[in-house]
């Protein structure tokens, strides 16, 4: 089974690496909410890549913004920071499906899986104190 604190590192974490703001922060913390309400909800991967495709589009414009102005104080043309930001964008957007496929697929029970018993509760008058 996932944790989904574990799931919640790892984005963050991910979303860290080489890379700092708060542009990149904001994406990556409203997509950790999309990912960890569908997988609460146990959506089908191909349903969460779904709405993954337009979720939080105000934090990816900024993340995406940032990249631009980031790449061009560097010297690079806008259509190269452009196209640098959209791929940063899309690569990101695929290791977050990866990530949700990879731990949906630890929550998915198996349908064949046996169902356990519960055991019935003992009746108050039937327990003995002391024995």
């Amino acid at each position: 089974m996932y944790s989904l604190a574990l799931v919640s590192a790892l984005l963050v974490s991910a979303a860290a690496q080489g890379q700092s703001g708060s542009p990149l922060k904001a994406y990556a913390n409203c997509l950790n909410d999309v990912v960890r309400s569908k997988l609460e909800q146990a959506t089908d991967p191909a349903a969460f890549e779904t709405a993954l495709a337009s979720a939080c589009p105000a934090e990816a414009a900024a993340y995406r913004g940032a990249l631009v102005r980031k790449e061009m104080e560097f010297g690079t043309s806008r259509e190269e920071a452009d196209k640098f930001a959209a791929d940063e964008v899309s690569a990101y957007l695929v290791d977050m499906k990866k990530l949700y496929q990879s731990a949906h697929a630890t929550n998915v029970k198996s349908p064949a899986a046996p169902a356990t018993a519960t055991p019935a509760a003992t009746p108050a008058a039937q327990q003995t104190k002391g024995d």
